[in-house]
């Protein structure tokens, strides 16, 4: 926080949804994080509700107005309250490339013509992007994202494997000018609504040749990431790259039923069948490129003990239902499909970026009252349960008037 704060980043927390200490903190809501301090000899954090609504009852509350959203807690409540911070990066003159690819293996590449840092983002619908009723798991699903220079294949990085619900993975890059090599993995177990996901590039550079790349087949995507090679070799074993993937990553398979491929959680890893895919064999120092002997890619394997072992509790599970018609496929049903395409093809609908990036108007929010909303039409904010007439509301009114009403006080 105290980084963010001091490059003026913007900040965001999320509080818990399954325990909520009774300080008057919404639970499963996003705040805004304002500021660090002392207060009363403790350590503090200023927080802001975007209801504009201060419900906090904390140690710190006599310091707050009830009728502003921004107030101080201790840092011990902060820590209790909130389970998820997330920070923006923002570069002061930064740029954004985005680019849609299908669900399962895509090859992207791009090119940098400076040695600054830049991110790379696999972007994808988070559950507050599914409609309220679909009770979606996201344990059922396999997401990676893994960037390499073009100059030393197979000397990548991968993004950290978090919390996948949360609709994001990102690689910091150190920065070097040349051209980059990207393979994002995506698949959602029973979605078949999720058709596509997005790589995004952010840097101080504008990034205009970000290519989604189907003209390459994706194991030969694979071979330029990972530095592995159309056919492996390990404990006797010899995997041949295949033309179909497997968990939308891209699939080696043996003679023998054995399958490489990649799992967000564990790296390249080697299953012993489709069927078992929630097993991986520990110890893969023996892999090598079946021909040339080269293991470039062991950074990407995990693991260093011999025999089989649990991907994960997630996948263990995920597995353990489908093998039963019950667990997964109620899940599967709770997600009307038609109704997340729909739910999509909105949040869809709102993405203007392109126009605003040109300097167009925004067609969404148009600087007249009437973009509001019309009288007759309900407005509110369903969270606060506060319903009224759009007529009431449409009035469009400048920053600088609003902060200068009698109850706000700059802090």
């Amino acid at each position: 926080i105290d980084e963010a704060l001091a490059n003026n980043w913007p900040i965001a927390a999320e509080s818990s949804r399954y325990r909520n200490e009774d300080i008057g903190t919404a639970e499963g809501h996003a705040y805004a994080v304002l500021g660090l301090g002392v207060k009363e000899n403790n350590h503090a954090v200023q927080i802001y509700n975007p209801w504009a609504k201060n419900q906090y009852t904390g140690a710190l509350k006599h310091l707050s107005r009830d009728s502003q959203g921004d107030y101080w807690m201790l840092l011990s409540e902060f820590v209790a309250v909130f389970n998820n911070i997330a920070r923006a990066r923002v570069f002061p003159n930064g740029h954004l490339a985005s680019q849609s690819v299908p669900v399962g293996p895509a090859y992207l590449t791009f090119s940098v013509s400076t040695d600054k840092p830049f991110y790379v983002q696999l972007q994808w619908p988070s559950y507050r992007s599914l409609p309220r009723e679909c009770d979606y798991d996201y344990n059922s699903v396999n997401l990676g994202l893994m960037v390499t220079p073009a100059s030393d294949q197979g000397a990548g990085v991968a993004a950290p494997f978090k919390d996948v619900s949360k609709g994001n993975l990102r690689v910091s890059m150190p920065g070097k000018a040349g051209e980059y090599h990207v393979l994002a993995v995506s698949f959602f177990e029973g979605m078949t609504a999720i058709s596509e996901v997005v790589v995004n590039v952010y840097s101080e550079e504008r990034i205009t040749d970000l290519d989604y790349r189907p003209d390459v087949s994706t194991s030969h995507g694979a071979n330029l990431v990972f530095g592995t090679c159309d056919e492996m070799e390990w404990d006797g074993y010899r995997f041949t790259a295949s033309a179909s993937s497997f968990r939308g990553s891209p699939l080696w398979k043996s003679s023998k039923g054995e399958i490489m491929w990649y799992s967000a959680s564990q790296g390249l890893a080697v299953s012993p069948s489709e069927a078992q895919f929630q097993y991986a064999h520990e110890d893969l120092s023996s892999l090598r490129c079946y021909e040339s002997n080269v293991a470039r890619f062991s950074h990407w394997l995990k693991g260093h003990h011999s025999g089989l072992a649990e991907l994960s509790e997630a996948s263990s599970n995920l597995n353990s239902n489908s093998n039963s018609a019950g667990a997964e496929e109620k899940k599967v049903q709770v997600c009307d499909q038609e109704k997340v395409k729909a739910k999509l093809q909105r949040n869809q609908n709102l993405n203007n970026y392109n126009e605003l990036m040109l300097g167009r108007e925004d067609s969404l929010f148009l600087p007249r009252p009437a973009s509001i909303g019309e009288a007759g039409v309900d407005c509110g904010d369903s969270a606060t349960g506060k319903r009224t007439d759009c007529g009431d509301l449409d009035e469009w009114g400048s920053l600088t008037r609003e902060l200068g009403k009698p109850d706000y006080v700059p802090r």
